[in-house]
């Protein structure tokens, strides 16, 4: 194991034991990776790589880009894929960190210089496991967005690491089913049905009324 591996490793034993360490861990939030991910209920993800490009693990921008399109990997089926494998990756330049990031970003306000990757696709009723690759010197805080008023969740990932199974809704489509169809047209012939039917009658000529001739 490396030792990049190995120091994650070690930040990963005390944030899992010592839960109140965690302001200390991101005291220097910006030598992570950071995850965003935003699941609106009809299905369609959101994943917001981020990272800060002023720092000394990156000789570049184009090193930075290289680095986040292949920071975290989906699973397809058995195996992980790189997200620009999955879709389009598109690249921004921020100055701050999301307000809901688990960073305290009391403690560094900023302006930052921020290279983030915004990956997006609609999976409804899918379940999302994400992993970095393996012998990564890049660890990454992957966080949910969280309903209002809480918290976010957070994990971080190290080395080859999984996350946890997250569910995509449904994103159940309000369009009439196919039952619905053929109801509806039951309905509907009856009805003509009842037209028809009242209009022969009541243009049929009466037998009593009808002329001698």
């Amino acid at each position: 194991m490396s030792y990049g591996c190995l120091k994650a490793a070690r930040l990963t034993a005390i944030v899992a034991g010592l839960a109140l360490l965690a302001p200390r861990l991101f005291a220097h939030g910006n030598e992570y990776l950071f995850a965003r991910l935003a699941i609106a209920p009809d299905g369609e993800v959101v994943l917001e790589l981020t990272a800060d490009i002023a720092n000394q693990l990156f000789t570049s921008e184009e090193h930075a880009r290289t680095v986040l399109a292949d920071a975290l990997r989906l699973r397809s089926g058995e195996n992980f894929k790189r997200l620009d494998e999955l879709g389009p990756v598109r690249f921004e330049h921020r100055s701050q960190y999301s307000a809901d990031s688990p960073m305290p970003t009391t403690r560094d306000a900023g302006p930052h210089q921020l290279l983030t990757a915004v990956w997006r696709a609609t999976l409804p009723g899918q379940f999302l496991v994400f992993a970095t690759p393996e012998r990564t010197p890049h660890d990454v805080v992957l966080w949910q967005v969280p309903p209002a008023g809480q918290s976010a969740e957070w994990k971080l990932l190290i080395c080859g690491e999984q996350s946890p199974a997250i569910a995509v809704p449904t994103g159940a489509s309000t369009a009439p089913t196919p039952h619905a169809y053929w109801f509806g047209g039951v309905v509907m012939a009856l009805a003509l049905s009842a037209v028809g039917w009242q209009f022969v009658r009541t243009t049929r000529p009466n037998p009593e009324t009808r002329p001698a001739g």
